[in-house]
């Protein structure tokens, strides 16, 4: 297979791709930083030279996809396809929230994965959403003292949940008992995935902000260019030695992976 391909940014050796992966991987966190961009700038010029960019940019990812045949490759997506039939997410934070979670097995596959992911989440990346970590003004101070709360809040909700299906499977109960009791336990179901959505996409917008401010002037956080450092009772930290702006680009990878698995539409009035 040749290994010609149109090369808009300048990923590679100029129209030879050496790494395929490695070029697929490095176009999307491009496309990301553009579309970031397109949302934050009201100037049409820019607004103009940014879609030709990702334009540029989509077809030149979507060769590579295609032409390297990526979805099918067992070095990069060896257990892809097998596990988007059972249910599976595929994403790039998959790896790490099963590696380092110890839940049980539920039968609901899509909380069963959902709450693998929040797990990992109030472990591992919630730790930034503190004033020792992640000096801001006071408006948005306030912002990111509520996401604690708000993410242990959707937890307990995973926790009735689970409560709610170990009761169908437990005990003798009559035939209109278990309809009333899986109605019952779809209701939760759809609240959590709901109210999970909407406390996601606040990180990732909140995120978003802080990210654009520190490319900026960094007004809002004062610490954007600093490392992330742990006490020692808190043992080894996923974002230990990360930048604040490093972290808080994978706390929005993070959330736009758990929201593009859950897939809630947006209702607008």
């Amino acid at each position: 297979m040749s290994n010609e391909i149109d090369d808009p940014e300048g990923f590679g050796n100029p129209g030879q791709v050496d790494n395929p992966e490695e070029e697929f991987h490095k176009a999307n966190a491009a496309i990301r930083k553009y579309e970031i961009i397109l949302k934050s700038t009201a100037d049409f010029d820019q607004q103009e030279r940014v879609r030709a960019k990702l334009r540029s940019l989509r077809s030149f990812r979507d060769k590579l996809q295609h032409g390297f045949d990526l979805e099918r490759r067992p070095e990069a997506n060896g257990q892809r396809k097998a596990g988007e039939a059972a249910g599976r997410p595929a994403g790039k934070y998959l790896g790490e929230v099963l590696a380092s979670s110890r839940q049980e097995k539920i039968t609901d596959t899509e909380v069963y994965y959902l709450s693998h992911y929040l797990d990992f989440f109030d472990r591992e990346l919630l730790s930034i959403f503190s004033e020792r970590q992640l000096r801001l003004d006071f408006q948005h101070s306030l912002e990111r003292d509520s996401f604690y709360h708000r993410v242990q809040e959707i937890r307990r909700k995973v926790d009735d949940f689970k409560h709610e299906l170990g009761r169908i499977h437990e005990g003798d109960h009559s035939r209109m008992e278990q309809i009333e009791m899986r109605k019952r336990s779809m209701k939760m179901k759809r609240v959590l995935t709901v109210e999970t959505s909407k406390v996601l996409k606040a990180v990732l917008n909140f995120a978003e902000t802080l990210l654009e401010d520190i490319a900026d002037e960094g007004l809002i956080c004062l610490n954007g260019e600093e490392p992330l450092y742990f006490e020692e009772i808190e043992g080894r930290r996923y974002l230990e030695g990360k930048t604040v702006q490093e972290a808080l680009t994978i706390i929005h990878e993070f959330c736009r992976e758990v929201l593009d698995y859950l897939n809630i539409p947006e209702f607008r009035a």
